[in-house]
């Protein structure tokens, strides 16, 4: 199953990793849209602006023209550049005319006799150059409320009209309140000025210096009213899509906030999660606007690509679908290969099962042989020593019962401890006949121990049998040495020698193979005592070697080493 979630977590990472590229990419390419559509929205108000300014030129080209303009003259003019239709957003245009200090009532007398009986300079003082709006279209009760206005006497605009006096180009004002404000609906606003010279001064000087300053030619905006129109003639903006923000010079603070297309006169916070923003400077007629730009919820939505989360939900599908699919393939081959298993081990089971009953039945058929082989032999050299049917009978009876002891200990299973010389004459008593001399034992007590005697008995029954079929004890003579002793000493590892050595029987040859009962020696000596037998085929007689490790198979109590 580890390998399942593997992949389910591999084909995850990969679809990370993919909707990570993809939401990048994605975010590029917004912001790449977003700094296109800044680039068009400041374009645009630049070019407004530099429109405007046309505006002002023509009105300062009438008085260059025509010297002094009626008020007529003036309204004519105005009313022919159709401001609503072509220039949306000013407040109104005009003209304030630069007047001695000494003059100022006869330019009022002068108003009153025109039809305006409320026309007042204001505020009056005697400073370095007094002005009164003179002249102000399209005349509505918002500009009839600015007539008379000296705009010299306000720090702000005074700046921006010695800039125009100085230079002779237009120069544009910082952000004022206009003097058409009322109560309600309160805008920031700004001026833009050109300087009217008398047509009798020096033309060569640079700017105004030398001329005489006659006025100067003007126009008012409302800020929200002005950026709304452009904004609204600006291509690929919408006030759903971008927040756009002036500021009155390159301090973006909220004193110097000019227009903000968020909010209704005040600045409004900029949105915490807005995810794109573009900060320009715009030079506007001798000052510098900071024009910034942020991203609405709109935009972002637009431009928000859905495809990173495509990609994470089919990586989340496809690796479960492979993590599944893997996993199921991966518990059926392990089910294959548990069933396979278990067969193979079923089928080796019973192979060894089969092997076990092979060798019993030729254990079996061997015994049975032997046995055979050896009541025959037995009952010949009983019949040898019989004088009698009924000596024969008791001597053969008694034979056969200690040939049925000896099969007793090889089969009967039980715990079998004893003395080595006690064993050696019970397995061997029933082959020996009754010649005095057929078998002889010699060696010190051994106490051997269960496992150990059950082996010895083993190797001595398949040794008296050999004897008895084909060697010492196959005829009359024939005599049977078994002999051991221990060596080594205490603290080193004894060894058990056992010799078995038959005489005086049948001429011996080499076996030319290896039958059942030599398997039955190694199996007794070699594997199960871990000792090494060898047998020596000499023509006067068989012998046999048996080494025994009895440090290692010797019981913790040894009567050999108390005898």
């Amino acid at each position: 199953m580890w390998r399942a979630l593997m992949i389910f977590f591999a084909a995850v990472f990969v679809a990370l990793l993919a909707a990570w590229d993809a939401h990048v990419s994605a975010r590029k390419a917004a912001a790449a849209n977003f700094d296109s559509i800044s680039d068009k929205i400041v374009i645009s108000i630049g070019e407004k602006m530099e429109a405007y300014e046309q505006v002002l030129r023509g009105g300062v080209s009438l008085f260059d023209a025509f010297g002094p303009i009626s008020r007529k003259q003036w309204s004519a003019y105005v009313r022919g550049l159709k401001l609503a239709e072509n220039y949306p957003g000013v407040q109104g245009v005009g003209y304030a005319v630069v007047i001695n200090d000494d003059k100022v009532d006869d330019l009022e007398r002068s108003v009153h006799a025109e039809g305006v009986p409320s026309f007042r300079v204001y505020p009056r003082g005697k400073r370095e150059l007094n002005t009164a709006i003179l002249y102000l279209e399209p005349l509505d009760w918002r500009n009839q409320r600015a007539l008379g206005f000296d705009m010299y006497s306000e720090e702000v605009r005074r700046v921006a009209m010695e800039r125009a006096r100085t230079t002779g180009r237009p120069a544009l004002s910082g952000g004022v309140t206009l003097r058409q404000e009322t109560e309600n609906d309160v805008q920031r606003g700004v001026l833009l000025y050109i300087p009217v010279f008398e047509p009798s001064s020096d033309a060569t000087a640079p700017g105004g210096t030398g001329r005489k300053l006659k006025g100067f030619v003007y126009s008012a905006f409302r800020m929200r009213d002005l950026m709304s129109r452009v904004l609204e003639r600006t291509d690929s903006y919408s006030p759903n899509l971008v927040r756009v923000e002036i500021f009155d010079g390159p301090n973006a603070s909220a004193e110097a906030l000019l227009y903000d297309s968020a909010s209704a006169g005040n600045r409004a916070p900029i949105a915490a999660d807005s995810q794109y923003l573009q900060e320009r400077k715009l030079p506007v007629h001798g000052i510098t606007w900071d024009v910034r730009l942020t991203s609405m919820s709109e935009f972002e939505r637009v431009e928000a690509s859905t495809v990173p989360m495509w990609m994470v939900a089919a990586g989340l599908v496809l690796g479960g679908l492979a993590a599944t699919l893997f996993g199921l393939i991966s518990m059926g081959r392990e089910a294959a290969h548990l069933v396979a298993d278990r067969l193979a081990l079923e089928v080796e089971t019973r192979k060894v099962a089969e092997e076990r009953v092979r060798v019993a039945l030729r254990e079996l058929a061997h015994r049975v042989k032997n046995t055979l082989t050896i009541v025959t032999a037995i009952a010949t050299q009983t019949v040898r020593h019989s004088e009698s049917l009924d000596e024969f009978d008791q001597k053969f009876r008694a034979r056969l019962l200690g040939l049925s002891r000896v099969h007793d200990l090889l089969t009967s299973g039980r715990s079998y401890s004893t003395d080595l010389a006690v064993l050696a004459q019970d397995v061997l008593a029933p082959y020996q006949g009754d010649y005095d001399g057929a078998l002889s034992i010699d060696g010190p007590p051994v106490v051997l121990t269960p496992n150990t005697a059950i082996m010895l008995s083993m190797l001595f029954n398949e040794l008296a049998t050999n004897a008895t079929k084909y060697g010492a004890w196959s005829n009359k003579m024939g005599r049977v040495a078994l002999a051991w002793q221990i060596e080594g000493a205490a603290d080193e590892k004894e060894i058990l020698n056992i010799s078995w050595r038959e005489r005086d029987g049948p001429p011996v040859s080499t076996p030319s193979r290896q039958g059942f009962g030599s398997n039955v020696i190694k199996f007794s000596v070699e594997r199960s005592l871990r000792g090494k037998a060898e047998a020596d085929f000499a023509p006067k007689g068989v012998t046999y070697r048996i080494t025994i490790p009895w440090s290692e198979i010797a019981p913790e109590t040894d009567v050999s080493k108390g005898a």
